[in-house]
């Protein structure tokens, strides 16, 4: 059984619709699923035929997946520049953002633009932290590298 799935960042009403198929290949008809994007959502099932007549109703619960996204712009800095720290998760309840030189910052996404960083004088690892609907704790790390310095002698 191949059971796809969509995951949508964007809260709201949707509605889809697939071709569902047996182990033979044979469809019964087109399904159309209507529900709003929330953290569970109920799901109104009506199969629907070609033509399309309701032929049957049911219902399903929607998990929306967390998407947790981190990135420093630019990760490659020479001693003492900074960066700009860019975050943004959908389908959690909190997050926090840590770097090993101190900074911190809190919320579901960074403004736009992103947060500036303190100087950077060594390599760099951020931690994007976040609290998901079921309670467990996602993280995402980024890192900035410093441009190597070279000396004639």
């Amino acid at each position: 059984m191949k059971c796809p799935s969509r995951t949508y960042a964007i809260a709201g009403a949707k509605t889809v619709k697939v071709l569902a198929q047996d182990q033979n290949g044979n469809s019964p008809g087109w399904a159309s699923i209507s529900f709003s994007c929330t953290a569970s959502a109920t799901v109104d099932l009506n199969e629907n035929d070609n033509s399309g007549g309701d032929t049957s109703g049911g219902l399903g619960t929607v998990q929306l997946l967390p998407n947790l996204d981190l990135r420093v712009i630019p990760s490659l800095v020479r001693t003492g520049n900074t960066t700009n720290v860019n975050w943004s998760a959908a389908n959690v309840q909190s997050c926090t953002v840590q770097g090993q030189n101190g900074d911190s910052w809190s919320g579901l996404q960074s403004p736009l633009g992103g947060n500036l960083s303190k100087p950077i004088t060594g390599e760099t690892t951020y931690t994007l932290s976040c609290l998901a609907l079921d309670g467990t704790t996602l993280t995402k790390t980024a890192t900035v590298r410093i441009i190597p310095t070279f000396q004639e002698k």
